[in-house]
Parts: structure tokens; sequence; C-alpha cells
């Protein structure tokens, strides 16, 4: 009845099962036939802590709860001035502080209040405000900046100048934002019925903004006819409104198909513009769907006599010209001056006679299309193929060669599993794409019209207001002085990513956004990551501390392709869990030798979901940062998937630690962003398998080395991971539990795997205890140790660890706590006094040697005083 415990064969250990001391004196006798034994020691501990100990005050919390003036920064990133054009942003704010969205006044740098519409998108467990989404006018300079104060609770508030309506009328909705009036179905699907300006329509009365898909048989479904399903005015004004709708796509004989549309639209005060997001979600039983095209067309007059941008330059259109994007460097134009695939990276920026259009990452999202037509204009965002030359042939005989497991097709860039010309769109997955329309008769030049598109305002909240608030949890703003090295360091990765992104061909209408990474034993692989360690939550948390635009760029196309073609949005009823849960990265173990056509085989859809390989910060984020419709959308579906693999027991528990580690960290999450009492639930059964799993004399969480399955021990990273799960958890619920299981987690760390301060070996496993290395993953838990306990041993090695480790892809999703976690103990300089003492005598001065290191990337000068 006894339990056996190791460290390696060094030490052992006999753990006998909880009893129940009823008397002062514990007798144990020991007894093992022929075999002698030395007992070094007998020791008497808590089997577990009390439970049910109350919750501690969170000492990073904002200590008051009286009004606050929140300073934002406004920046114009385009090079172009702006004139009352609503910049939309969510400020956050800490929890009791503010009950009634109306009770804020936004205040310009002259103190004057500024008219502001707001939102609730996210609130605490006790029902006050978290996240809240706010929009106002601004009129700023090229490149300009202002100061704006967001005061609350607060009375006064500022009028706008042009109101912003929406009317509901019958089976429709009329949206007048002054400028430009808008008239939308709630039972058909056309993108918008009718556009006036100035009362006078600029939309041919008989023709339809239509969504259009070609199957693979031929078939041709709209999303014109009757097919709406939920109409959603998510705000009426009286500065922005913002429609959501969704229906099916429809065979011509108007039968559904199980392939949704979403049309999202959003339109502004005193503005001619309308922004529109498309969405298209497989929601077929079927294992994958192929496409021959996905169009948007459009009717408009004269659409032949438009224009398209490329280079510095407008080319004149034709009935029948096409602008076709074969790949991110390279192009085909049919109209005037044609050029057959010719170097270069089209916006694909539109204008016709009153009208302005143009998507986002037109050429990073290859292959696109742009058709004209008598009187209409299509933009095919899943274009056929212009000829021969746009299929992945040459992938299909490579991959051919080495394997014949999968099958290589698509469209511009090969997808495995695939069709040659055809695009797979696998059960549950998503694509979008983003438009932005100017129905205006301006003459200006297309990317000032169009500004918007790419560069839309969205101010910027202090950073050290927002840690304050742990909205987004624990992080540390930046700081060049305190984490001179690490801050580098973020700038170097971002410089390298890019670099690989554009050597690597890291682009595709489903694969913009995610990058390659590689893993292997002996042959080293190459893989789509699908976003592996939540790279959007950490260029979030690096946007967050910075409000560098730059990083919120590469977060907002990171989650977008994350939340699209990662997330899982349907599953067969009866089926093992797959709604809510991200794909597994990419299972083809295939790549392309460098050369100038190099390209990687997507297969972003191609694995299951398991929490081993399943992160949520990052759409937490992405909702609270932008308070999406979508994005809340997903995150509501990866809260029920996490509450049906909890009670399936399928997050992993007895395998891998991370399995365990990352269910808790998402479930932490998914408590504090939904308050959903299911997620606490969840949540504890998770950490209860951990504390009752964890051994409770050496700490480790001990399961089968994959590699060497023989041997049974610890992962050193994925110990990190789980570690940051019990902190995060005891931060969501003050469990005791967690907090003495993440210190015994964390004294395991500085003991057996670790051999030089900071450095560790890889498993527990002779094949893997070969040879010591930085482990990053590990920082959280022993920062979190230190914060938890206060002992220094923790922050001594987190410290020199932080020393030997930078910012990544993976590690920014954690170094921001981290920093948070440490800065107490951060000094410009630490000094060591290697001698206990000095002895001195007569004619003899004593000596001291004092080691001083220096923690800064800038020159300090040093002044000694003995006393």
């Amino acid at each position: 009845d006894w339990e056996l415990t190791a460290n390696d064969g060094r030490l052992w250990w006999l753990l006998s099962q909880p009893v129940e001391l009823g008397v002062d004196r514990l007798t144990v006798d020991f007894s093992v036939a022929g075999v002698p034994i030395e007992v070094a020691r007998v020791a008497v501990f808590p089997a577990r802590p009390i439970p049910g100990a109350a919750k501690p005050a969170d000492k990073r919390a904002m200590a008051s709860r009286e009004p606050v003036a929140i300073p934002l920064a406004l920046t114009e990133t385009a090079g172009v001035a702006r004139l009352r054009e609503v910049s939309t942003q969510t400020v956050p704010f800490p929890e009791g502080l503010l009950r009634n969205a109306d009770r804020v006044c936004l205040r310009a740098a002259d103190g004057e209040p500024v008219p502001v519409q707001t939102r609730p998108v996210a609130t605490w467990p006790d029902g006050s405000i978290k996240i809240l989404q706010t929009s106002f006018p601004a009129t700023l300079a090229a490149k300009g900046i202002t100061a704006l104060t967001i005061e609350a609770p607060a009375k006064a508030k500022g009028k706008p100048l042009v109101k912003l309506t929406v009317r509901e009328k019958g089976d429709s909705l009329e949206v007048d934002a002054g400028p430009i009036r808008a008239v939308f179905s709630t039972t058909h699907g056309r993108i918008v019925d009718r556009i006036y300006r100035g009362g006078t329509p600029q939309t041919p009365a008989d023709g339809a903004w239509d969504l259009v898909l070609e199957t693979e048989d031929g078939s041709i479904l709209h999303s014109n006819a009757a097919t709406v399903t939920s109409t959603e005015i998510v705000e009426r004004g009286p500065l922005r409104a913002l429609i959501v709708r969704k229906g099916w796509f429809a065979a011509e004989d108007g039968t559904p198909t199980r392939l949704e549309y979403r049309i999202q639209i959003e339109m502004f005060a005193a503005s001619d513009q309308l922004r529109m997001q498309t969405f298209l979600v497989n929601r077929d039983d079927a294992v994958e769907v192929y496409l021959k095209r996905w169009s948007m067309e459009l009717a408009w007059e004269k659409a032949q006599e438009g224009t398209v941008l490329l280079g510095e330059r407008e080319f004149r259109a034709h009935a029948g010209a096409i602008l076709f994007q074969h790949r991110e460097d390279q192009y085909s134009w049919t109209g005037a001056d044609p050029v057959s695939r010719a170097a270069g990276q089209p916006r694909g920026l539109v204008r016709l006679p009153g009208l302005s259009f143009g998507t986002r990452w037109f050429w990073q999202r290859f292959p696109q299309a742009i058709r004209f037509a008598e009187d209409r204009i299509s933009q095919d965002f899943v274009p056929r193929p212009l000829d021969d030359g746009d299929l992945p042939t040459e992938w299909a005989k490579r991959m051919g060669e080495m394997t014949d497991k999968y099958q290589v097709g698509g469209i511009g860039y090969p997808q495995s599993p695939g069709k040659m010309g055809l695009f797979r769109i696998a059960r549950g997955q998503a694509l979008r794409q983003e438009t932005l329309f100017r129905f205006t008769p301006d003459n200006a030049p297309l990317p000032d019209l169009l500004a918007r598109l790419d560069h839309p305002l969205r101010a910027f909240a202090d950073a050290k207001y927002v840690a304050s608030t742990l909205a987004y949890g624990q992080f540390f703003p930046q700081d060049k002085r305190l984490f001179g090295a690490y801050e580098k360091s973020v700038q170097a990765f971002l410089n390298g990513y890019f670099a690989k992104r554009k050597r690597r061909r890291e682009y595709g209408f489903e694969n913009y956004g995610d990058d390659t990474f590689e893993w292997g034993y002996g042959p080293s692989y190459t893989y789509w990551s699908n976003s592996e360690y939540d790279h959007h939550h950490g260029f979030a948390l690096q946007y967050l501390r910075s409000g560098d635009p730059q990083w919120w760029n590469e977060f907002e196309k990171t989650a977008r392709q994350y939340a699209d073609v990662a997330v899982i949005h349907h599953e067969i009823p009866g089926s093992y869990p797959q709604l809510g849960g991200p794909h597994h990265h990419n299972a083809t173990s295939m790549w392309m030798p460098s050369h100038e056509r190099q390209c990687w085989v997507a297969d972003h859809t191609k694995s299951g979901a398991h929490s081993s390989h399943a992160w949520v910060e990052g759409m937490v984020d992405y909702w609270f940062l932008t308070g999406d419709p979508w994005a809340e959308e997903v995150v509501r579906e990866m809260t029920d998937w996490y509450v049906k693999i909890v009670a399936q027991k399928r997050y992993g528990a007895g395998g891998q630690e991370r399995g365990p580690g990352w269910a808790l960290v998402a479930l932490s999450a998914l408590s504090r962003a939904t308050n959903d009492p299911r997620m606490l639930a969840a949540g504890q059964s998770v950490a209860d398998w951990i504390v009752t799993w964890q051994d409770p004399v050496r700490g480790v969480l001990s399961v089968p080395i994959s590699e060497q399955p023989s041997y049974e021990g610890g992962t050193v990273f994925m110990h990190g991971i789980v570690g940051r799960g019990l902190g995060r958890w005891y931060d969501v619920t003050g469990d005791p539990r967690a907090k003495k299981a993440l210190l015994g987690l964390a004294d395991w760390l500085l003991t057996e795997p670790m051999g030089q301060p900071g450095r560790f070996w890889y498993k527990q496993a002779p094949n893997c205890m070969k040879s010591y290395g930085s482990t990053s993953q590990t920082l959280n838990a022993l920062a979190y140790a230190y914060d938890l306990s206060g002992r220094e041993r923790y922050a001594r090695v987190a410290d020199i660890l932080l020393g030997s480790c930078g910012a990544g892809s993976r590690s920014m999703s954690w170094f921001p706590q981290v920093l948070a976690q440490l800065a107490p103990l951060r000094h410009p300089v630490v000094m060591t006094v290697p001698a206990s003492r000095a002895v001195a005598a007569p004619d003899t001065p004593a000596v001291l040697a004092i080691d001083l290191r220096s923690t800064v990337d800038y020159p300090q000068q040093i002044k000694t005083k003995l006393t």
C-alpha cells in the first residue's frame, strides 16, 4: 500500500497512503524480507492543505476605486489627414469602478468634452465593466498625434455634430450616416440593397450586391435569396453602426446548403465609408468541401470604365479586364497596358465612377482576382486559376517523389490534402475578407481615399494604467532602462520575423498570419505552426506594453488566421469534441528545399484538436481589444469545447504534462473572460488532477517519457507550462493547494533537472539528459513561485535565466508577466560579496572583493561607501 518514488535512483522515498493521526506517538514498522534497508529519515506532513481558504487580496490590482482619468494617445499612421473620422478602440477598467457605460467623459487636450459612443464588451465577476468599446470623432494632420483623457465615472459628454441613425422598417434596416444612407435587407443576403448619396441612388435599382460560391461540380450558390437566418444590431449610433447578418448559401432553386455566410457591416457618422467583413463558414458534415471560386459580385453602372492601382499609377479597365495576383510577388493585368506575370505587389485598390474600394492584404493573401464586366465588377477572394501556371503541379510531383501518403492540390499554392485547381475548405473551417467601400466622386489618390482600410484610427490607453487594471492579466509595461536587454531583443525578433516571412514565402489566403517552424529528431521538418504557444497573445501584450502599431498589425493578422482557420467551427453530433477546439499544427511533415520558388505545403486543418496544442489567451485579447462579435463567438465556442473535453477526461491527464498545463492556462483565462461558472468547475477538475498526481515529496508530475517510454519522470519545459497554469489558477481561485503544488514543482525544477543555475536537461530519460540548456518556459513557474512565496531562490534562478533568453514568437506570451513578477527585485546593478568577512591587522589592510554585474545596456557610474 506504499508508493515508491525515486530521484533517478539516487534517493528513494516510500510514501504511505494518507493517515489520520489520533495519538501523540506514531510508530512505523518497516519489513522487507531478506533485503536490508536503511531508513534515512521519517517525516510527517499534511497530505493536503485545508481546502476552502478565502482568496487572498490581489496585491497587483488597483487599491483605489476612486474615479480615474485615463490618458489616451491617438496617432495618424497612414500619412493622410483625417477630418472628423471616427476612432474606435476599447478601454479596460479595474473591477468595481464602472457600472454604467454612459458614465464616461472624453476630453480633448484643451479640456473640452468630445462626443463618445460606448458599449460594454466584457464584465468582471461583480458585474462592473471590464472592457468598454469607445468611438469618437477626431481630426488629425498627416502623421499627427493628439492626446485625450477618459474620465470615469463621470457625467459630462460632448454632442456629435452629425448623428448616425439606424431605423428598422419592416424587413429592412436603414442606416443614415449623413453623407450616405444605406438600406439592408433582414431577409435576403444581399450585401446592401441601396446606397443613397444626398438623396440620389448610387447602386442600380435592378442590380444586386451578392456573395457567390462555385462548387466542385459547377453548382452556383448565392447569398442574395431569402437566406438570412439572423440579424443583430450590435451598435446603432450615434457615431458608429455595427450590424451582423448570417445565413446559408443557397442553390439557384433556393435550396439552402450548410455553407454559412456572415456579413458584418460598419458605418460611421459624417462619413461616406462602409466597412465590411464577409465570412464563409463550412458547417457541412462532410470532411471537406472543394470550391472553384468564392466571389463578391457588385452591380455598378459603367464599372467597365474603372481603374486599378498598380504601383504608383491607375490603369484603365475595360469589359473583360482581369487583375490576377498569382503569388505574393507576381501579378497579371489584362486591361490597358497589359502585363503577364509581372513582378509586383498590387494593393487591389479600385476606382469606379462614384465608388472606390479595396480589400485587406490583397497581395499577401494570394491568389485573388478582380474582374471587370459591363456594369458589374467581381472580386474573387478564391479565384479560378488564370492558367495552368496557377496549379501547384510542381509541388505535387515533388511530394509524390517523397511519399504517396499525401495528395497535393490547390490554387496558387499547394494544399494537402487537396485537388488540383480547387480550394479545399475543411469541415469547421472559416475564411474571411475585409473590404472598405467609399461612395464618393472624389478624385484624390486611391491610397488617400482608402487610408482607413489598413490604417483605421485607434487610440492607445496608457500602458501603466492598463497594466494596473489586470483586465489583460499581469504584465509589465515597456521599460528600456530596467529590462534593456529584453526590450532590445523584442525589436530584433520582429526584424527576424519579417525577414523569415519574406524568405520562406509565408503568404497565401489561408496562410497569412501563421508562420513556419522546425521540429524533429535527426531529420528536422518544417511545419505551419498554427500559432503554437499563442503568438497573437504575445503580440497583443507587446502592443499593450508599448503602443507600437507594428505589434497591432501582427497581432491582428495572426489572431484572425487562428480564429478562422485553426479553430474548428463545426462538428458532427456525437463525435469526439471538435467544435471550438483548435487544430494541432500541421501533420504532413514535408518541406520544399530552398530555391526561388520555395513554398510550404499548407494543411492547417488536417490534424484534430487537443488541449496539448490549444491556446485561448490571444483570442480573448482579440475580443477584448476589438469588441469584434465574431471573436466573442469564437471564445464562446472554445469555452464549450473545454467544458466537453474536461468532462470526458480528454485534456491529457496521465500523458505529457503540457496537456493539463495548457488546459489550466486556458481555463483560467476563460474563467476570467467569461465569468462562466462551468469554467470554474472544469478548471478545478484539472487542478485537482494535477495536485493528486504530483509527487508530494519531489514535486514532479511523473509520466512516461515519449522518447523512451520505459522511463518515467518529468519534462522541464512542460513543467514550466504546468507551473504557469497553477499560478494562473491560484490568481483566479486563491486555492492554497494550487499554490503548494506550484512551489513543489518549482523546487523540483531547482533540484533534479538543473545543473548550473538556469541550465536544465530536457527530459528525465537517459537519451534526453546528456546536456543542459536555457529553458525559457520555466521562467513563469519560477517567477510565480517567487511572487507567491517571497523566497528569493526562485527569483535568483529566474533572473539568470532571463538574462540568457530573449523575445520570440512563443516566449512573448509569458515574458511580460515574468517581467512584472521580477521587477521588484530588478536593479540596474547586482552586487555580490564572495567572502563573508574580511580580516585586517596592523600594517595589513583588509581586502574585500565585490562583484558588480550590470543588468542594463547603458553606462553607469558606481560609487562605493564603506561604513
